[in-house]
């Protein structure tokens, strides 16, 4: 009597459990491949969530700041010494004596430029809430900054960075606020004048010709 058939029928058996056993194994793997991948996308999306509640309190932040004293009333200050109410225009600046006021506010703005610099700020949100004043008081004060900056390049470099990103913002959002004249500049100071705490920021002014 012959055993060849039950013996192959043994060895068949073994090869099946072998096979199911790495079909198991091969799924077990990609499940946990799968739960990997969903753990790294949840936790980018969070990080990512944290990130942007992050640049919204920041922004919040200085945005309060800037309509409270003593910013408010730099922002008065320097405007009633940089505008010409009889004559109806900007006084011409003098860059061996310019108000301190105009520092505080570049000051400002370079703590602005330095958070954005460092991804604190999103840049988008930094020219909409404060695009208005940074194209008009950078305006104004440029031949300050370029006289600082011939005996310290480093002078208000992250103020003059993000102003190049605004620029190209601006531009993507079909505006005309980067590049405002003598014009615009002598009416935002007077607007500037009437600033007062907690009015609310008028952050699309229309430009006046």
């Amino acid at each position: 009597m012959s055993h060849a058939p039950h013996a192959a029928q043994e060895q068949r058996t073994p090869t099946r459990w072998k096979a199911g056993w790495e079909a198991v194994t091969a799924t077990a793997t990609a499940a946990l491949v799968l739960t990997g991948m969903f753990a790294l996308v949840f936790a980018y999306l969070q990080i990512n969530e944290a990130r942007d509640e992050a640049r919204v309190q920041h922004l919040v932040q200085l945005v309060r700041d800037f309509d409270q004293p003593p910013m408010v009333d730099y922002r008065k200050k320097l405007a009633a010494k940089r505008i010409d109410s009889v004559k109806e225009q900007l006084r011409s600046l003098d860059v061996d004596d310019p108000p301190g006021e105009m520092y505080d506010l570049l000051n400002f703005f370079e703590e602005v430029g330095m958070l954005a610099k460092r991804g604190y700020l999103d840049k988008k949100d930094v020219w909409d809430s404060f695009g208005y004043w940074m194209f008009n008081l950078y305006a104004d004060a440029r031949p300050l900054i370029e006289e600082e900056q011939k005996s310290d390049p480093a002078t208000y470099v992250d103020l003059a960075n993000l102003m190049t990103d605004m620029v190209t913002i601006d531009s993507q959002q079909h505006s005309t606020r980067a590049h405002p004249n003598a014009k615009d500049v002598y009416a935002f100071y007077q607007n500037e004048m009437e600033s007062r705490t907690g009015r609310a920021l008028p952050t699309h002014p229309k430009r006046k010709k």
